[in-house]
């Protein structure tokens, strides 16, 4: 596909992007991302995706100095997957970092006891 947005993460979550024309990676839990890894090499993508049970690793892994994968414009997004939705993880990566993200655009603490 012709496209510069890539999402990353379980089958369930992902595969409904790729309705919108966007590349996917689907990836297990215990996956080492070198899959996701060669994809970025191979093609410079404008944002990437990410379920927010793999955010944490996949950024740590992307931003290691040595690999060199990310350009400085390539923004890294965490998104809610359906186990959230479904509760199966318990990672809230996403809710926090859009809760941030208002706070930062509107200056109100939006509520969190939900």
């Amino acid at each position: 596909m012709n496209t510069n947005i890539l999402v990353v993460g379980d089958y369930e979550s992902v595969i409904i992007y790729k309705t919108l024309n966007c590349d996917i990676v689907c990836i297990s839990k215990d996956e080492n991302f070198d899959s996701v890894i060669n994809q970025v090499k191979n093609k410079e993508y404008k944002i990437i995706f990410v379920v927010e049970n793999f955010y944490a690793q996949l950024k740590k892994k992307f931003l290691d100095n040595k690999l060199k994968i990310l350009n400085k414009e390539t923004a890294l997004i965490p998104i809610i997957g359906i186990g959230s939705v479904l509760k199966k993880y318990e990672t809230n990566v996403a809710k926090q970092k859009y809760q941030e993200l208002s706070r930062i655009a509107t200056g109100l603490k939006l509520n969190t006891d939900e």
